[in-house]
C-alpha cells in the first residue's frame, strides 16, 4: 500500500492526494490526507526548516522599532440639542430614545423641573426639563422646538426621562478636543456641563451625569 510518490513529495496531499488528483492508493485505507501518517510526518519537517539568513535581524528590528502610537483617549458621547443649546451625555447612562410624548401631570408635583411621568415600555418614570436641570435661559428656546425625542437616562438605581429637540446619535469624542466650560456657564448655579468641545460646527456642554443625577435626587425629593 506504499506510494513511491507520496513518500518522497513533499506536497503529496497537493498533487496525488485530497487537493490534488487523488490518485493516492493511501485515500483508501485513510479517506482524508490528515489521517495519514504520512501527512503528520511531513507536516513536522516544517518545523525543521532552516531559519533564513536575516530572519534574526530582521526580529530584532521589529523589537527594536518604536511601538505603535498610542491610540487616542476617546468619550463615546449622545449628542442632542435642547431649543438652541447643544449637549452631550456619556454613552454609559444613556439607554433609549423614544418619539416624545406629552408627560402626565402630577397633581402639585409637576412644575419647572419636573414635566410630570411618562411611559416607557409600561413603566413611568419621571419627565424632567433639560432646561430647568441644565440652568439653560429660557430665551435659548427657538420657535421652531417641537421636542420630537424623548430620551431615556439612568444609573443603574433610578431613571429619568426628558425631552430634546434634535439628536446627532451617538459619536466618539477625541477627550483632547474638550476644553474646559466658559466661565458664564461654569458660574451658572445649576449648570451640570464640565467641559465642551465643538461637532458638525456646534459648540457642545458636556454634562457631568453624576452631577445631574445628585441634583435631579435633591430637587425631586418628596
Amino acid at each position: 500500500m506504499t506510494n513511491t510518490k507520496a513518500d518522497s513529495d513533499y506536497l503529496c496531499w497537493r498533487e496525488i492526494g485530497i487537493t490534488g488528483d487523488r490518485s493516492c492508493n493511501r485515500l483508501n485505507e485513510y479517506v482524508h490526507c490528515r489521517n495519514c501518517p504520512q501527512y503528520s510526518t511531513l507536516g513536522r519537517t516544517l518545523f525543521d526548516r532552516e531559519m533564513p539568513a536575516d530572519y534574526y535581524r530582521e526580529v530584532s528590528e521589529e523589537l527594536t522599532a518604536a511601538g505603535a502610537p498610542v491610540a487616542e483617549e476617546t468619550e463615546s458621547v449622545l449628542i442632542l440639542r435642547v431649543g438652541s443649546e447643544w449637549f452631550a451625555i456619556r454613552t454609559q447612562v444613556f439607554q433609549e430614545v423614544l418619539a416624545y410624548q406629552k408627560p402626565y401631570l402630577v397633581p402639585f408635583r409637576s412644575a419647572s423641573l419636573l414635566s410630570g411621568l411618562v411611559n416607557v415600555n409600561g413603566e413611568l418614570i419621571l419627565c424632567i426639563s433639560l432646561e430647568a436641570a441644565l440652568g439653560v435661559s429660557p430665551e435659548s428656546r427657538t420657535k421652531t422646538a417641537r421636542r420630537p425625542r424623548l430620551c431615556v437616562v439612568g444609573n443603574g438605581h433610578e431613571r429619568f426621562a426628558f425631552g430634546v429637540d434634535e439628536t446627532l446619535g451617538v459619536r466618539r469624542v477625541p477627550c483632547a478636543r474638550m476644553q474646559p466650560v466658559p466661565v458664564t456657564l461654569a458660574k451658572s448655579p445649576s449648570a451640570q456641563a464640565t467641559s465642551c468641545f465643538e461637532v458638525d460646527g456646534h459648540n457642545v456642554g458636556m454634562i457631568d451625569e453624576r452631577r445631574l443625577f445628585n441634583s435631579l435626587d435633591r430637587s425631586l425629593q418628596w
